[in-house]
C-alpha cells in the first residue's frame, strides 16, 4: 500500500550499463557535529581484498555498568540489514524479542533463531560508538533452491554478520515473529547511542518528526574506515543523489528509503528505472537487464550514478574483466535473466569510490579516491610478466560465497 513514510526508530565486443541517479532536492542538508571513523579490516594497500569487517563487542549488565566483552570481527554488508551471529559466538541475556530469520539472497542461505534485544560495541578503545539493536541468535541454517523453498543444513552453523544496507525490504529478507524485520531499526550503524562514551542525540528525517540533534545518523564507507556520524566537513566532498521515501510497505510502523534508481546501458540499449545496489557482501558483480533485453553475449560494462560514479571496463570470456580493468570492476560479472533492470556491484566497487550513506536526509553520496600505487611485489610481478596466479585465484574465488 502507498502511504506517507512514518519511521520507527531505536536509540570483447561492447556492452554497457549506465547509471544515473536523481538529483539533490532542496534544501540542503543540515548536519550535526557528532562523528567518529573506525578501522575495518581486510584492507591491503588502500584496497579491500575481501568483504570489509568490523570489530563488535557484545554488552553485558544494565545500561549504568555495562560491560562489553572481547571484541570480534563481523562482516559488514551493505546488500543486508541486521545483525545475525550463531550460537558459539554470542550467548543471548536481553530480552526474548521472539523467534525470526534472516535470507542472503546473493548466496541462497537462511538463518534461522531468536531475535534479542542487545548492546555492542563497534571500533577499538579510542574510537568506538555504541549501538542499541535487535540481533538474530542463530540456531540453524538452509540452503534455498528458490526462497522460501529451503532445506535444512545438518552442519551447525557460522555467522558473524553486520548487515547495514537500506531498502531491503522487498527481499522479505528477515523476520521477526512473521513481520519483516530488514527496517531502519534493525541497522546497526543508524542506531547509535554513545560515540566515544559521550551520549548522543540523533537527529530524526521528516516522516519522523523532523527533530534535529548533535548526531546526524549514516556512514561513510572506505578502505580507511567506516565513519559514524554525518557532519559538514565530512559530507563536503560528495556528489549526492537523492532516493525517495519507500512507500509500499507492509506494515504501517516504519519506513525506510527506496533503493538507488539510475539507468542501465546494455549491449546498448538504455534501460533506464535500474535498481542499483552497492553491495560490500559479494566479490562479483551481478546484472538483469529486465524484461526482452538479450542477457549474453556481456561484453563490456560502463557504470554511472548521477555525476559522482562513472566507469567502464572491456569484459571477456566468463565475464571476467580484461587486464588494465580499473580498481572498481570486479573479478567477473555473471547476467542472468529477469523482469526488473538490477545490478549489483559487489564490493570491489568500494575500491573506487568512497560511499556516504545519509539516512536522516534521505541521500547517498560518492566520491572517487586516487588509486594507491602497486606494492613493490605488484610491480616485480608485472616486470617479470607473471600472470599464471591470477587465473588460479580467480578459479578459487568463484566458489559460492558464504553469504
Amino acid at each position: 500500500m502507498s502511504h506517507a513514510p512514518s519511521f520507527r526508530l531505536i536509540g570483447a565486443s561492447a556492452s554497457m550499463i549506465v547509471f544515473a541517479g536523481t538529483a539533490l532536492a532542496d534544501p540542503a542538508p543540515v548536519y550535526g557535529d557528532q562523528t567518529v571513523t573506525i578501522p575495518v579490516a581486510n584492507v591491503s594497500n588502500g584496497q579491500f581484498t575481501g568483504s570489509p569487517q568490523i570489530s563488535v563487542a557484545f554488552g553485558s549488565g544494565s545500561a549504568s555498568d555495562m560491560v562489553f566483552g572481547p571484541s570480534q570481527l563481523y562482516t559488514m554488508d551493505t546488500g543486508s540489514t541486521g545483525v545475525a551471529v550463531d550460537t558459539s559466538v554470542w550467548t543471548p541475556e536481553g530480552t526474548n524479542l521472539g523467534s525470526g530469520s534472516v535470507y542472503y539472497s546473493s548466496s541462497k542461505l537462511e538463518y534461522t533463531g531468536t531475535w534479542y534485544a542487545a548492546t555492542l560495541q563497534v571500533g577499538d578503545a579510542q574510537n568506538n560508538a555504541t549501538v542499541s539493536v535487535p540481533v538474530l541468535s542463530v540456531s540453524g541454517w538452509s540452503t534455498c533452491t528458490q526462497y522460501p523453498q529451503c532445506t535444512a543444513n545438518a552442519a551447525p552453523p557460522h555467522i558473524a554478520y553486520f548487515g547495514v544496507g537500506f531498502a531491503r525490504e522487498a527481499n522479505s529478507e528477515a523476520q521477526i515473529n512473521g513481520k519483516i524485520a530488514s527496517i531502519p531499526a534493525d541497522n546497526p550503524l543508524l542506531n547509535i547511542t554513545q560515540v566515544n562514551g559521550v551520549t548522543v542525540t540523533a537527529s530524526t528525517p521528516a516522516g519522523a518528526g523532523g527533530a534535529t540533534g548533535d548526531y546526524t545518523s549514516g556512514y561513510i564507507l572506505t578502505p580507511q574506515g567506516v565513519t559514524l556520524g554525518l557532519t559538514a566537513a565530512n559530507t563536503a566532498n560528495f556528489a549526492l543523489t537523492s532516493v525517495a521515501p519507500w512507500l509500499d510497505v507492509p506494515q504501517d510502523d516504519y519506513a525506510d528509503w527506496s533503493p538507488i534508481s539510475g539507468t542501465l546501458t546494455y549491449n546498448g540499449v538504455s534501460i533506464p528505472n535500474t535498481k542499483i545496489l552497492p553491495d560490500t557482501g559479494i566479490e562479483y558483480m551481478f546484472a538483469t537487464p529486465g524484461t526482452g533485453a538479450p542477457v549474453h553475449p556481456l561484453t563490456s560494462i560502463q557504470v554511472q550514478i548521477g555525476s559522482g560514479v562513472t566507469y567502464a571496463f572491456d569484459v571477456g570470456s566468463g565475464g571476467v574483466p580484461a587486464p588494465g580493468s580499473p580498481p572498481a570492476a570486479p573479478p567477473w560479472v555473471d547476467a542472468y535473466g529477469g523482469s526488473a533492470p538490477f545490478v549489483n556491484t559487489g564490493y570491489h566497487f568500494f575500491n573506487q569510490y568512497k560511499y556516504m550513506y545519509d539516512y536522516v536526509n534521505g541521500n547517498v553520496g560518492f566520491a572517487e579516491m586516487t588509486a594507491p600505487a602497486p606494492e613493490a611485489s605488484t610491480w616485480l610481478m608485472i616486470l617479470i610478466g607473471f600472470g599464471g596466479a591470477g587465473v588460479a585465484g580467480r578459479a578459487a574465488r568463484r566458489a559460492p560465497a558464504a553469504a
